[in-house]
């Protein structure tokens, strides 16, 4: 037999605004019983660098045993949580922002995550990437360094006129 560990959320519905109810069932079967289940809301980031984690709310369901059969423990849980103001679900190039129920079972640490969108409207934030307008010091700079290079190798296509005075002149 193998342990099963479930997620099921009410409706389906995987968009939620602040400040919503977000409700489900947990759903499991063990071939020992466990001493404990625990039911997590939580956001995490992921991409590019350091994770970060915020565990919310936490729900305990203790010596979750209903026994079916010889050596099998097997229930349902309903979990039911208030959505908090922030931080909304962002989706960007470097990171994004998810949010998740998590059920962990001890002491086999058997895990599982539902995740969904928690944003205004229940739309994910679509992070798009921001260009930059370049300095014109910086491009000053960055012109005088390529004359400077190709006066170096002998390449006679100078972006500078012979007279022609730098922004530091």
């Amino acid at each position: 037999m193998n342990d099963t560990l479930e997620i099921e959320l009410r409706d389906k519905k995987t968009q939620f605004s602040p400040d919503e109810w977000i409700e489900g069932d947990v759903n499991w079967s063990f071939s020992a019983p466990q001493k404990r289940l625990e039911i997590r809301l939580l956001w995490f980031t992921q991409g590019k660098g350091t994770t970060d984690l915020g565990v919310v709310r936490t729900e305990t369901v203790e010596a979750p045993h209903a026994q079916t059969g010889i050596g099998l423990s097997s229930g349902s849980q309903a979990f039911r949580f208030r959505l908090p103001e922030a931080p909304h679900s962002f989706s960007g190039q470097l990171i994004s922002l998810v949010w998740a129920v998590e059920v962990e079972a001890f002491p086999s640490k058997i895990a599982v995550q539902r995740e969904f969108v928690m944003a205004p409207n229940g739309a994910e934030i679509e992070l798009s990437r921001v260009e930059v307008p370049q300095s014109p010091i910086l491009s000053a700079f960055q012109k005088r360094k390529a004359a400077f290079q190709a006066r170096k190798k002998g390449d006679s296509a100078s972006p500078f006129e012979p007279n022609e005075r730098g922004p530091w002149s």
